[in-house]
């Protein structure tokens, strides 16, 4: 079983402020689990959101080109 990743290591992965991190999960773009208060996330949930993004990112890219 894999350790469950904090907002501050996530963010530190996605190279984003953990704020968004936040944003991205009340969204429901990155699934998070609850442990009491805290918020946490993961590995395999975050490699999701990456690929996902990626996949997203290259629609859009081909959009804009008009291809």
């Amino acid at each position: 079983m894999d350790a469950l990743m904090t907002p501050d290591e996530v963010s530190g992965i996605l190279r984003v402020s953990k704020r968004q991190v936040y944003d991205l999960a009340n969204e429901g773009a990155l699934k998070s689990v609850r442990v009491g208060r805290a918020v946490r996330f993961r590995p395999a949930d975050v490699q999701a959101f990456v690929d996902g993004s990626a996949q997203s990112s290259n629609v859009v890219r081909l959009k804009r080109t008009g291809v």
